[in-house]
């Protein structure tokens, strides 16, 4: 608990330190008054005006804050999860953001290239359509979007589950979209082989939807043709 103290200080120099005790005292339990709460003023509205007062009361202001700032630092795995997620948001060339960016910007080939009858050959075997896509630019505070101070150990896991699940999905689209943009640059023979491969899968499924369809009819006409036998008159009695 803080006393008063009874020792008599020489005047502070200096244009702050120049100024009347009383006033620079009176600053200081304004002071006291805005900072401290509850238990943290005890004793400090009981003081003596003196120097020894004033340099107790700032003591007191800059305890209670480096106590308060040091309670409320952020749990060190929620830390951890934090730094993780923005390792692989913001990491050079293959981090999210990154990749993101590339997508977006290749949405205009893309779409032209989506023209082009070699694409319309290979269709999503080439070009899905998942590729066709604008993604939005996700930064860190996007996922951890309270104050670090204030989240748990399990919110922090499951922001950092997101990123993750998040990234997976975004580096599944690059991949879709550096395929199609990597079939234009392949040698015309190599382009001709898919092609040829295309054609002689999409013949081979024409001809299974055929049969299929073959053996619907020849079921259908069986129906037809047994609902047409008129039933046979049972014998008289």
């Amino acid at each position: 608990m803080v006393t008063s103290v009874q020792r008599q200080y020489a005047p502070r120099i200096g244009i702050a330190g120049s100024r009347p005790v009383n006033i620079r005292f009176a600053e200081a339990l304004e002071e006291a008054n805005r900072v401290l709460r509850g238990a943290e003023c005890d004793g400090i509205f009981n003081l003596q005006v003196s120097e020894a007062s004033i340099d107790l009361i700032h003591a007191r202001i800059e305890e209670v804050t480096r106590k308060r700032h040091a309670a409320a630092a952020p749990n060190p795995m929620v830390l951890a999860h934090y730094n993780e997620a923005y390792s692989v948001i913001n990491r050079e060339n293959d981090g999210l953001i990154p990749l993101t960016a590339k997508i977006n910007a290749a949405q205009p080939q893309l779409l032209a290239l989506r023209n082009d009858w070699r694409y319309r050959k290979l269709g999503s075997r080439i070009l899905p359509a998942d590729a066709i896509v604008t993604l939005p630019l996700l930064t860190t505070d996007h996922f951890f979007s309270k104050r670090l101070e204030t989240m748990t150990t399990d919110q922090s896991k499951a922001a950092l589950d997101a990123v993750h699940t998040k990234y997976r999905e975004t580096l599944r689209l690059w991949s879709l979209v550096n395929t199609a943009l990597g079939f234009q640059r392949q040698p015309h023979d190599v382009q001709l082989m898919e092609l040829m491969a295309a054609a002689v899968e999409d013949e081979r499924a024409l001809k299974h939807r055929i049969t299929a369809l073959e053996s619907v009819v020849q079921a259908l006409r069986a129906i037809v043709t047994k609902s047409k036998r008129k039933p046979k008159r049972k014998a008289a009695a």
